[in-house]
């Protein structure tokens, strides 16, 4: 049975399954084309306060395709080995992963559950304008944004500069160690991998679709080859070595990789997981562009989080009819949830959870543990961490392939690492330039109007491109302050890129719950306790992320932490801004779609459907529809709820 919507009908925001900016007896409508035939994803976006300006070419795969290859788990993990490895050793990279992994993957879920209420471009930062109590949604948003602008900003160039570090570690290797990069050289090859991607992120989607979608492929593919070749391929015998190190050194070994205990030296070591397992926002920020977007969106969220963490242990069987699933469907019913046109109901909104991401049991993801997999060969294979640090190659993952590996071999393994590096930066290029878009759209930045126009002839945000590839090529400044300024780089994204993702989960699971009106796609009654553990985790982790390696007399200008202070700094500017100027005329998201009041439709004529019948509504009904709640936020009242299942019937 067909339970899509009658086109010929209107409904108000109220009908949809958004949790909007806007009024809930309010209706959307195209003025210049009153008979304009709304899709059910315009319809969604449009109750949440915008017209669409982007083809929705985009697919759940090559949806995902981009979060993954903004994922990028080889890459990544190539690219933060020295916090994985410097700071704890093979301790911190294999308990790491399932610590961390756990604390992320709650974070993530939390995101894709509000994704799925509120699926715009500007994502984190539209939730938390809508969420927070009256009067506080400008600033909360203001936080929002600017901590998950940073985070994207940085996101480009990091991964560049990690791809470039490779590649002349990959030239240094050829060379047999005659050859050593230097900061001038590493700086040009990451501006023009900036370049080639930010040319890549202006052109049409269906083109962009298509390369993230061969780039995943890749992604996945290398992933797999190395994971298979570095356990396969190690030549530990030949140095006189045992072919893997012993299970108790690599779970029992802590290296002393800073001044500060072993427990926190292991929870720094988190910074790599956290960074390498950022990503899955990104489908947050395309699903303007995602066709059937308020489930897909978040399905890839957790696809792609699950594809980097590893899940926690439990039995890999089926759940029985007697466990939480069975109390779960005792108390909802089969009915859509109010407002849903999909055919989605919460039951079968958890059951997909469930059996595909469900934090309890195995994922059924087939790379939900690759991240893990990937870790733990490395930490069964490394011969010296202590060489691997101080390698004059400047690149860890380099300098381990080829301690283990013979050279063939070893840059083989980094071949594959430099292709998946570069897709993973051409990833976030795009994802970035979206959320520039969406901010500009609502006036935060200077010059929005300019950032935020669409290119007329690639239906892309192409300024936003050409205003963050010149952003992220002024931050590469940092190569010349040495390894430890550029680090900052990473650190900044995983401090910002959190702080962004968990005020709308803070302000949803424990500020006001209540202005949370759910999407098709919702975690039940699991979603309180998995965002307590996220926010907890968070808040655990980003004063870790600001400490230093070492302490007392060995701090120096050199081997501070200057992640406080490149990450606190614009923030702090930004709360000053915000308090002279910003607090007077930035309100939060700019609504630029047509609507009005339900109540005020019957006396107009030719706006979306003709006098009295408008909407489908006969006179004196217009005060059941759209009934508001003591919150404000959009909630479906229960006439029009009765009335519309039975039409669906």
């Amino acid at each position: 049975m067909d339970k899509r919507r009658d086109s010929t009908r209107k409904y108000s925001v109220a009908d949809e399954p958004v949790t909007s900016i806007l009024k809930p007896g309010e209706v959307f409508f195209d003025p210049e084309n009153p008979d304009h035939d709304w899709s059910q994803d315009e319809e969604v976006l449009a109750a949440l306060g915008y017209k669409a300006e982007f083809k929705r070419e985009f697919s759940l795969f090559t949806t995902f395709s981009v979060s993954f290859a903004v994922l990028g788990l080889l890459p990544s993990f190539a690219s933060t080995l020295w916090y994985g490895m410097g700071y704890a050793g093979t301790a911190g990279m294999t308990w790491g992963w399932i610590i961390a992994g756990t604390g992320i993957q709650c974070v993530a879920l939390g995101m894709a559950e509000i994704c799925s209420s509120m699926p715009t471009s500007g994502g984190l930062y539209y939730a938390s304008a809508v969420l927070a109590p009256p009067g506080w949604g400008p600033l909360a948003a203001w936080l929002t944004g600017w901590s998950n602008w940073l985070s994207q900003i940085t996101g480009a160039p990091s991964v560049n500069y990690g791809t470039a570090s490779m590649i002349l570690a990959a030239a240094s290797i050829q060379s047999g160690g005659s050859y050593a990069p230097e900061n001038w050289q590493v700086y040009l090859l990451t501006i023009c991998l900036m370049l080639i991607h930010g040319c890549i992120s202006s052109l049409p989607t269906a083109v962009i679709a298509r390369f993230n979608a061969c780039g995943s492929t890749f992604n996945m593919i290398a992933l797999v080859i190395v994971i298979i070749m570095i356990p396969a391929g190690t030549n530990r015998t030949s140095q006189g070595l045992p072919r893997f190190n012993s299970s108790a050194s690599v779970w029992g070994t802590i290296y002393p990789g800073t001044d500060f205990p072993a427990g926190i030296g292991i929870l720094m070591s988190f910074l790599g997981i956290i960074w390498t397992c950022s990503g899955y926002d990104s489908a947050f920020h395309l699903s303007e562009e995602c066709s059937n977007a308020n489930i897909a969106a978040p399905r890839a969220i957790v696809m792609t989080s699950t594809s980097g963490v590893m899940s926690t242990p439990s039995t890999p069987h089926t759940p029985p009819k007697t466990s939480c699933l069975s109390t779960l469907e005792a108390r909802i019913s089969d009915d859509l949830v109010p407002g849903s046109r999909l055919g989605c109901s919460s039951r079968q909104a958890f059951i997909d959870l469930w059996h595909s991401s469900h934090p309890f049991q195995h994922l059924s993801n087939p790379f939900s543990q690759f991240g893990w997999f990937l870790s733990l060969v490395t930490a069964y294979t490394v011969v010296d961490i202590s060489a691997i640090l101080g390698s004059e190659s400047g690149q860890p993952f380099a300098a381990f392939v080829n301690q283990v590996l013979p050279q063939k071999i070893a840059l083989a393994i980094l071949s594959l690492t430099i292709i998946a590096g570069f897709c993973m930066g051409q990833g976030c290029m795009v994802a970035a330039s979206r959320v520039t878009f969406a901010y500009a759209r609502d006036g935060v930045f200077p010059f929005s109007k300019f950032i935020a126009t669409v290119n007329k002839r690639t239906r892309t945000p192409v300024n936003a491109v050409i205003v963050n590839c010149t952003t992220g090529c002024i931050l590469l400044l940092l190569i010349f302050g040495g390894s430890l300024a550029a680090g900052a780089l990473f650190s900044i994204g995983a401090i910002a890129a959190f702080v962004s993702f968990t005020i709308p989960i803070f302000i949803r699971v424990l500020v006001a719950p209540e202005r949370f009106h759910p999407g098709p796609w919702h975690l039940g009654k699991f979603s309180m306790p998995i965002g307590i553990v996220g926010l907890v985790f968070v808040a655990l982790m980003v004063p870790i992320m600001c400490l230093p390696a070492v302490t007392g007399a060995d701090l120096t200008v050199q081997t501070m932490n200057w992640t406080i202070c490149v990450y606190g700094g614009p923030m702090t500017a930004i709360m000053i801004w915000w308090a002279v100027s910003a607090r007077k005329w930035f309100k939060g998201p700019k609504v630029n779609v047509e609507h009005v009041r339900v109540s005020d439709m019957v006396a107009i004529e030719g706006v979306v459907g003709g006098k009295g019948d408008a909407l489908g509504l006969k006179k004196g009904e217009s005060a059941n529809v759209g009934l508001e709640d003591d919150s404000g936020i959009s909630r479906t009242s229960s006439s029009i709820a009765a009335r519309r299942e039975k039409e669906l019937k």
